[in-house]
């Protein structure tokens, strides 16, 4: 999967229910999700790139050994959406192979990838594996694929935008049977009425890691369900998710939380999330979890964690 990922990605749902819920609830919740959606095929931007081999310490653990990945590329790709307020800067990280199942044969074949012109029009040049070919997300004005340049994955370089087609997983938690009726997707395969979901593969380890670990080790019980409660309240009551004035309120309701400090990394030294021993939040870490809160993604957060998965927080306070 790793030689197709930019043009084959994997869409994942997960149902949440009680056991009480009705088959047919249930059934119709997954029809819903499984509903085709359309795949936003957009330019993303090669920020970094890194040759590896199989024994790479910075291999993902399940990448080691693998005979398709004796050699491989890791290309860290970004995207901006300036639809919201919010910041949209999205992070995919795509670990490509470079050879074949007999762990020697280069693979010349698969791992191509168009690259949009420069902003000149100019196709890319100067590579050594390239040629061009009808691209099906590159349009004239008659919707006919134009001629694109397919570069192979060992020669694209950084600040090339590539056609890359991300991964994602929704989930839904069933505990009423109309909530069924929240699954419903745009013509761009958001969610009408939460637009962060499906979230991309890659934003896992933000959800898990980084949100969650901090709001398990921070807060207790009680202050993680304030802070959900008072957010999406007004996100309801203000109708206005992507204001300059809730994204304020944001930010004041997580300065205002009583963060606990904890010693991290086997120092004696206790600080708060932001790293620090001292108040206020630092000024980066703030407009991040302002971002997480006014997307969506801190009550998402709240919601799997809590209240369908029922983990609580490591101390109480």
């Amino acid at each position: 999967m790793g030689k197709v990922r930019n043009r084959l990605p994997l869409h994942t749902g997960i149902l949440f229910a009680p056991h009480k819920t009705p088959l047919r609830t249930i059934l119709d919740a997954g029809h819903r999700m499984m509903v085709e959606k359309t795949t936003s095929v957009d330019g993303w931007e090669v920020v970094e790139k890194e040759c590896l081999i199989k024994d790479d310490i910075t291999l993902p653990k399940y990448l080691r050994g693998n005979s398709h990945f004796t050699e491989c590329v890791r290309l860290k790709l970004t995207h901006e959406n300036h639809t919201v307020l919010a910041r949209e800067k999205r992070t995919a990280v795509w670990h490509v192979p470079l050879t074949m199942g007999d762990s020697e044969t280069k693979d010349n074949w698969y791992t191509y990838v168009f690259v949009q012109p420069d902003k000149n029009g100019n196709p890319p040049s100067g590579r050594k594996r390239i040629f061009e070919a009808p691209c099906p997300w590159n349009l004239d004005d008659n919707n006919n694929p134009q001629l694109t340049g397919l570069v192979h994955a060992k020669y694209i370089e950084e600040g090339d935008v590539i056609y890359f087609t991300p991964s994602t997983l929704d989930f839904q938690w069933l505990d009423t049977s109309g909530r069924r009726f929240e699954i419903d997707y745009d013509n761009e395969g958001r969610r009408r009425d939460m637009p962060q979901r499906p979230y991309m593969l890659d934003d896992l380890a933000t959800l898990k890691g980084e949100i969650w670990g901090t709001l398990k080790k921070y807060l207790s019980s009680s202050q993680i369900h304030a802070l959900y409660e008072l957010i999406e309240t007004k996100r309801y009551e203000w109708k206005s998710p992507d204001s300059k004035v809730f994204r304020k309120f944001c930010c004041d309701a997580i300065v205002n939380l009583e963060w606990k400090r904890c010693e991290i990394d086997g120092s004696k030294e206790s600080v708060y999330p932001w790293k620090t021993s001292t108040k206020p939040p630092e000024k980066d870490w703030l407009e991040e979890w302002a971002d997480y809160a006014v997307r969506g993604w801190l009550s998402d957060v709240i919601e799997l964690h809590m209240k369908v998965l029922k983990e609580k927080p490591e101390k109480k306070l």
